[in-house]
This record gives structure tokens, C-alpha cells and sequence, in this order.
């Protein structure tokens, strides 16, 4: 699958305060958002943030886990360098740990959708499946606009808890927010309007609830 939104590209250019600059559902990297490393780690926390970026960048996962412990040790409380430090986690194969740096992020900002999107694909990925719906729906209580927040809801109601009318609604709404004009998403959405015409937005307030 080469939707933006869908490719497997776990890195995300979150933010120091917590908020992650682009939605990226599995996940993409804005290209003009890709840091250079420097020479030489910096010793503030946001030059080292991007250090940290650039070496994600280079897939170079365990250095990377390294250069974020310390930082999140140091700035508990910025919210960006726990959810890359979850992603990194990911990367090396360990959930727990990962899973407990992303609840840390919220810790420290609860508003962070990319903290919340991610927990929701961790949890969808261990077959959690109404937790991962429950952490994206929190997400999009804080950030209604996240594109990946709609996209993977879009693709836990198409595959997972199949239910047309959310995968639908989802689906539109993350093609609008992402400008997303590959045709196989058009087919998809075709293919889910055939089923139900007409969403219900009753349906989808009543699902923010869960």
C-alpha cells in the first residue's frame, strides 16, 4: 500500500512541546522536515532533539534510544522526545517499553494526538483492538483535524471492527484533511458508499465516546 498516510515508516518530527507538526498514520516524514545530523551531538534539549531526528533518520535505532533516554530523563515533561523514544522502542522490538514511553508523553501532555495515534497503533498491532479505537478516538477529542487519527480509524472499521458507516465517514474526512488523491482510496470509498450512502453522524458522536 503507498498512501502517504499508510506507508510503514515509523518516524515522526514531533515536536518539543508535544505536538507532532505533520499527522503521519504509519507514519510519514514531510521531506522539507527531515533534519541533517550535525558534526557532533549539541547539549540543548531541542539541538539534540534534532540530532536525535537525523539519526532515526538513519534508521540508526539503538543510538537513537540511547540520545532519547537521557533526554527524557533530563525533560520529563516535553512530551515530543517520549513519543519518538516509544517509536524507537518499536523499532527495536520492545512494546512494553514502547507502550510506556508513549503513556509517558501523555503524561506530559495528554493533548498530543501523535502520542495517542501511535498507543492506538501499538495496541492495534498486539490485536488490542478496543483499546487502539479508544486511544484514537481520545486523539481526535484533542485534535479533531489529525489525518492520521482518521486514517487509522478509517482502517480499524474497514479490517478490524468492520463497520462501513465509521470506515467510510473516516475515510472521507482523512481525504480531505490529507488532500489524498490516490485512486485507490477512490476505490475504497466508492466501494464503502456502495454499503451505506448515506453515514450517520449520530453514529460518529456516539463512537467519540468510546
Amino acid at each position: 500500500m503507498s498512501l502517504r498516510y499508510a506507508r510503514h515508516l515509523l518516524l515522526v518530527t514531533v515536536l518539543l512541546q508535544g505536538c507532532a507538526s505533520a499527522p503521519s498514520g504509519e507514519n510519514y516524514v514531510p521531506t522539507s522536515d527531515k533534519p541533517q545530523a550535525p558534526a557532533e551531538p549539541v547539549k540543548d534539549a531541542e539541538g539534540k532533539h534534532r540530532y536525535v531526528l537525523a539519526l532515526m533518520e538513519k534508521e540508526d535505532w539503538h543510538q537513537a534510544a540511547g540520545e532519547l533516554e537521557l533526554l527524557t530523563a533530563a525533560r520529563p515533561k516535553l512530551s515530543g522526545p517520549w513519543v519518538n523514544l516509544g517509536i524507537v522502542r518499536t523499532m527495536l522490538g520492545d512494546g512494553t517499553a514502547a507502550e510506556t514511553a508513549f503513556r509517558q508523553a501523555l503524561v506530559a501532555n495528554d493533548g498530543n494526538a501523535e502520542a495517542w495515534n501511535q498507543l492506538g497503533m501499538l495496541q492495534r498491532r498486539s490485536g488490542r483492538l478496543e483499546d487502539a479505537r479508544a486511544s484514537y478516538n481520545a486523539g481526535l477529542q484533542k485534535s479533531p483535524d489529525h489525518a492520521a487519527l482518521h486514517w487509522n480509524l478509517a482502517i480499524l472499521h474497514d479490517r478490524y471492527l468492520p463497520d462501513p458507516v465509521l470506515a467510510l465517514t473516516h475515510y472521507e474526512r482523512y481525504r480531505v484533511l490529507a488532500k489524498d488523491q490516490d485512486p485507490r482510496l477512490a476505490v475504497w470509498i466508492a466501494k464503502l458508499r456502495e454499503q451505506v450512502p448515506v453515514p450517520v453522524p449520530a453514529k460518529m458522536s456516539a463512537e467519540a465516546q468510546k
